[in-house]
């Protein structure tokens, strides 16, 4: 699996940099802050904040050419994955399948403070689990100084404890669909997000296949549920609860939908419960067919759903990772 993410890194670290739908807007970052003293990055706060402003001044330091951002970013988001593949999969393999074909991996190409922030996030599990609150609490103020929509994430400290039933489940879940058609709210979010980051937050206040999104989490959700109900140890639980959240999130976003990005936060924890899941199965051949249905369905969703050319995006992704070209060939070197 280390080759795998060695791989994985060098992909991300040797893209072009029109490879990444918001790309743009940490280059321009990088190249104002890289420029600046070390002084006026801690006494002139941005909407990136102190910590990521540091990064990219020690990345612009070392090496003012794009891909030192991008080493720099790359290695930092996907070693976090790394770890938390290997603590809780009994499955590598499928859980690194996973992180690609859901799109986990592409989306670091295109968000990038945020996906810096899942990988905080991703190292604080351990820590909900534990009952560690100082911890969780130290590290939840770095990701949100990173990204403040992970602010959310302080959610699963207290949820964890709830008990898991399915009138729970569909309890949250329906409770925060009915709220999210209270549009009104919608506004005022939307013109705090606008204000916050025009560039990246306007014109998101709409409904664009947010239904989708959340019709596959909660269907995914109620297996998760179905299959492992006698079997919710501790870490089953953390990620039980990741994807009530990140399904309450999604129900939100169906009217607002920068709140997808949001709940990538939660529901990332499904790379690990789907092998977790099938090794609760109790019939062997259910287990096979439960795997192959995996890889199956996903490589689907994968080609048609996250790889799949746009026509509004000029023949590109959603995430703009299409076509997919290296440095040296933007450059002309081959």
């Amino acid at each position: 699996m280390k080759i795998s993410f060695v791989v994985l890194i060098f992909v991300g670290v040797v893209r072009s940099t029109d490879v990444g739908g918001d790309l743009w807007h940490y280059l321009r970052a990088y190249d104002f802050f890289g420029d600046r003293s070390w002084t006026y990055l801690f006494t002139h706060r941005s909407k990136y904040g102190y910590i990521f402003a540091a990064l990219i001044k020690t990345a612009h330091s070392i090496n003012p050419s794009p891909q030192s951002l991008l080493a720099a970013t790359n290695i930092l988001t996907l070693i976090p994955v790394y770890i938390f593949i290997k603590k809780y999969s009994n499955n590598y393999l499928m859980s690194l399948f996973l992180y690609i074909s859901f799109g986990f991996y592409t989306n670091t190409f295109n968000s990038v403070r945020a996906s810096l922030a899942l990988g905080i996030g991703l190292f604080m599990m351990s820590f909900v689990v534990e009952r560690r609150w100082r911890m969780f609490f130290l590290c939840l103020i770095a990701a949100v100084e990173i990204h403040v929509s992970f602010l959310v994430f302080a959610v699963l400290y207290p949820m964890y404890k709830k008990k898991i039933t399915l009138k729970y489940i569909c309890l949250t879940i329906g409770v925060s669909f009915i709220l999210s058609r209270m549009a009104s709210l919608w506004g005022r979010l939307s013109a705090m997000a606008s204000s916050y980051d025009a560039g990246a937050y306007s014109n998101l206040d709409q409904s664009t296949g947010g239904f989708t999104l959340l019709f596959l989490m909660v269907a995914i959700t109620v297996a998760f549920f179905m299959i492992n109900k006698k079997h919710l140890e501790k870490q089953i639980q953390l990620f039980m609860h990741c994807m009530i959240i990140s399904c309450c999130v999604l129900a939100f976003a169906t009217c607002f939908t920068v709140l997808t990005r949001v709940a990538i936060f939660f529901y990332i924890s499904m790379i690990v419960l789907f092998p977790l899941t099938i090794k609760n199965m109790k019939n062997v051949d259910l287990r096979r067919f439960g795997s192959l249905a995996v890889y199956l369905l996903f490589f689907v969703y994968f080609a048609l759903f996250v790889m799949q050319p746009l026509k509004e995006y000029d023949g590109s992704n959603n995430q703009r990772t299409l076509p997919y070209t290296t440095f040296w060939e933007k450059n002309g070197s081959v």
